[in-house]
C-alpha cells in the first residue's frame, strides 16, 4: 500500500491526517457553539418579549385601577367645575394609558404569534373602548354638586370594569406561564444540544484517533517489515552468501538503499567471478609451466600451495 511512499513523505501525510481531523473537530465545536449561541439568544429574545407583554399588560391593569380611583374621585369630589375638571383629566390619562398599554401587549404578542393571548387582547381593547362610552354617557346626566346620582351613575359601569379586571388578571397569568415556560425550554434546548455536541464530539474524536492509529500501525508495519528483509539479508550475507538480494521494489529510502545494495552485490560477485577465472586460468598455465619446464618438486609444491590458498580466500566470499 505505501511502498511507492517515501518514509518522510508517509509521516508527513500522518501529521497531515491528524491535523485535518483536529481541524474538522475544532470546526464541528465552533459551529456547535455558535448555534447553542444562536438559539439560546433566540430563547433570551423571546423571553425578553414575553416580559415585555408582561409589563405592559401589568401596567395596564395598574393604570386600569387608577383610572376607576379617578372615576370615583370625579363622583365623590367632584362638587365643583374646577375639581371636576381636573378629576376627569386624569381619568383621561389614565384611560389613554390603558389603551397604549393594551395596544403593545397587542403588538408584541402578534409577533409572538400567541394567538389565545392576541384574541383576548383585542377582546380587551373593545371593551375598553365600551367602557370609555359608558362612563361618558353617565357623564352627561351627572351635574357637579348633585352627588346624590353618583351611587347610579357608579352602577352604569361596574359590570364592565369588573369584565375587564379579570381579563387583564387571566392574560398576568397566561404571560407569567409563558415565562416560565421558554425559560424552562432554553435550558432544556441548551441542555440538550450541549449533550448533543459533547457525544458527537467524542464520536468524532474516537474517529480521528481510531483512523490516526491505523494509519500509523500501517506505515510502522510497512517500515518494520522493510528493515527485518534488510536485517535477514544482511545475517547471510555476514555469513559469505552472496546470492540473496534485497527487496528493491519499494521506492522509498530503504527501496533505495536495497537497490544501491544490490548493484554493490552484483558488482562484488562479478569481480569474485573474473577472479576465480582468473586463477583457473593461471592453475592452468602453471601446470603447463611444470610440464614444459625442469621445475623441481618443491617449487612446484609451493605453487599449487600458494594457488590453493588464494581458491580458498575466494570461495570464502
Amino acid at each position: 500500500m505505501f511502498k511507492n511512499i517515501k518514509i518522510l513523505t508517509k509521516l508527513i501525510l500522518n501529521g497531515l491526517m491528524v491535523f485535518v481531523f483536529l481541524s474538522v473537530l475544532a470546526i464541528f465545536v465552533l459551529s456547535s457553539i455558535m448555534y447553542l449561541q444562536k438559539t439560546t439568544t433566540a430563547h433570551r429574545n423571546r423571553t425578553q418579549q414575553v416580559s415585555a407583554a408582561l409589563f405592559h399588560v401589568m401596567s395596564a391593569e395598574i393604570a386600569f385601577k387608577t383610572q376607576g380611583m379617578e372615576w370615583k374621585n370625579i363622583l365623590i369630589k367632584g362638587d365643583s367645575p374646577e375639581i371636576y375638571l381636573k378629576y376627569f383629566r386624569q381619568f383621561e390619562q389614565s384611560e389613554s394609558e390603558v389603551l397604549g398599554e393594551v395596544n403593545q401587549f397587542n403588538r408584541i404578542s402578534g409577533e409572538l404569534e400567541l394567538d389565545k393571548e392576541r384574541t383576548l387582547g383585542k377582546e380587551l381593547q373593545e371593551d375598553l373602548a365600551d367602557l370609555g362610552k359608558q362612563y361618558r354617557k353617565a357623564l352627561e346626566s351627572f351635574k357637579p354638586g348633585e352627588s346624590g346620582n353618583t351611587a347610579r351613575l357608579d352602577l352604569l359601569v361596574t359590570g364592565a370594569d369588573q369584565d375587564i379586571t379579570q381579563k387583564l388578571g387571566t392574560l398576568v397569568m397566561m404571560m407569567k406561564a409563558h415565562i416560565d415556560s421558554s425559560i424552562e425550554e432554553e435550558q432544556t434546548s441548551s441542555s440538550r444540544t450541549l449533550l448533543r455536541v459533547i457525544g458527537i464530539t467524542a464520536s468524532i474524536s474516537l474517529v480521528c484517533v481510531f483512523l490516526v492509529l491505523l494509519m500509523a500501525v500501517l506505515i510502522g508495519r510497512d517500515i518494520a517489515t522493510s528493515i527485518r528483509r534488510v536485517s535477514g539479508l544482511s545475517v547471510e550475507l555476514a555469513k559469505g552468501d552472496l546470492r540473496g538480494r534485497f527487496d528493491s521494489s519499494h521506492k522509498d529510502e530503504i527501496g533505495s538503499m536495497s537497490l544501491s545494495l544490490n548493484e554493490f552485490l552484483d558488482r562484488l560477485t562479478t569481480i569474485i567471478l573474473g577472479i576465480r577465472t582468473s586463477l583457473a586460468e593461471t592453475d592452468r598455465r602453471s601446470r603447463e609451466l611444470i610440464r614444459s619446464n625442469d621445475i623441481s618438486g618443491r617449487e612446484t609444491a609451493l605453487i599449487h600451495q600458494a594457488i590453493s590458498n588464494v581458491s580458498e580466500f575466494i570461495d570464502l566470499l
